[in-house]
């Protein structure tokens, strides 16, 4: 299994949707607990993507929403190899993390292949 980052030049054309044939729901679920262990990670989406001048298909990609003051390298630094031991082998996984206000993100929602949301925290309770 392979993962990378993913990464979009500016006025790219992708699209988002379910996906054709997706992972199996044991990878999904230790993907979601992989995830929730990072609290820069705000929501993970796995919707099949398909970027024009990017990729030769459409393939099933991870979606990390970061929070704003996230380091997209810090957080996959993080997230490290665990999707490799998680995803079957011979498949292919890349991860796209993006900001909260990403121009690609209602694309993304609209696709409803979420796997993860991080509870809402009120802001008194961040001390």
């Amino acid at each position: 299994m392979r993962m990378d980052e993913l990464i979009l030049k500016k006025g790219a054309e992708i699209l988002f949707g379910k996906p054709a044939n997706p992972i199996n729901s044991q990878a999904t679920a230790a993907i979601r607990q992989a995830v929730a262990g990072i609290s820069e990670i705000r929501e993970a989406h796995l919707p099949q993507c398909f970027a024009k001048d990017l990729s030769e298909e459409p393939a099933q990609v991870l979606v990390l929403v970061l929070s704003s003051s996230a380091s997209p390298a810090r957080v996959m630094e993080r997230l490290g190899p665990q999707p490799h031991k998680i995803v079957p082998k011979g498949s292919y996984l890349d991860v796209l993390p993006v900001g909260p206000t990403h121009q690609f993100l209602g694309d993304v929602r609209r696709a409803g292949c979420e796997i993860y949301k991080a509870p809402h925290r009120p802001w008194w309770k961040f001390w």
